[in-house]
Order: C-alpha cells, then structure tokens, then sequence
C-alpha cells in the first residue's frame, strides 16, 4: 500500500510538515501518516496544543488506514487461496482424462482428437497432452467414455 512518489512534504513555520496538496493526502503510508503525526505532535507550539477533537480525528484516520491495510491483506490471502482452489480442481477435473479420447483445440485453434497422455501445469494453466500436443483444458470440446479394459 505504500505509493511514495506522489508524497512532497513541506515544513511550516512551526517545523510541522505538511503534504503538498489534498490529492496527495490519499496515497500515503500508514508509515508515512505516523511519521507525520508524530513530527506534528513533536514540532508542536506547547503553547497552542492540538485540541482534542483534531486529536480524535487523527487517531481515527490511523484507525481507518490500519483497517483498511489488513482488509487488503486479507483480500489478497483469499484470492490465492481461492486461485489454489481452481488450479486443483482443474488438475483433478484433467487427470481423470487421462486415457480417455478428447476432441479439442489449441490455444493456436488447431483441431486435436485422441488419448490424452498426461495432464502439464504451465504458467498457472492445465493443459492436456495429446499426441505431443497441448490442448488447454478450457478448450475441451468432447470427451468420450472410456474403452472398457479386456480382462
């Protein structure tokens, strides 16, 4: 979440620093509003303290921004999880084509029909190999049952 280049602090007369505009103000840290925060408080005339209700909203907004930061996180935890999840359900879905007949296309769009010989993960995709050829699992067309074994 740390964007630092759009950040231009300046420094006012009391020694506070302060960002160069309002846009700016959104694409800080939570480092970065801390370490603000805590110049503020330190560079402060003691004379003319912050007030308690500016007090509150900052400590608010550190709120808001830790929140935020951890639902990100989360987010972020879900999705590869959620990624893992489909990636396995697709190896599984292709390894039980494994020795059947498909009809399909290749990513290039070439008709292939025939035995599927193994199942490949490439570049976080299932692909299927048949004759020597990948066939994405998406682009499936037809699977046909499986011959019955002589005994």
């Amino acid at each position: 979440m740390a964007l630092t280049s759009a950040i231009s602090p300046t420094t006012t007369s009391n020694g506070a620093s302060q960002l160069a505009s309002t846009s700016d103000r959104a694409t800080i840290s939570q480092n970065e509003f801390l370490n603000l925060l805590v110049a503020e408080l330190t560079h402060q005339d003691p004379f003319k303290p912050v007030d308690n209700t500016d007090f509150a909203r900052q400590m608010a907004q550190i709120q808001s921004l830790q929140t935020s930061s951890e639902l990100s996180v989360g987010f972020k935890n879900m999705a590869s999880a959620f990624q893992a999840m489909v990636l396995g359900q697709g190896m599984a879905s292709a390894g039980a084509m494994i020795g059947r007949e498909i009809t399909g296309t290749t990513s290039s769009g070439a008709s292939v029909q025939g035995l599927v010989d193994s199942v490949k993960l490439d570049s976080g995709a299932v692909n299927l190999m048949v004759n020597g050829v990948e066939i994405p699992l998406s682009n499936v067309e037809e699977i046909k049952a499986a011959a019955p074994q002589a005994q």
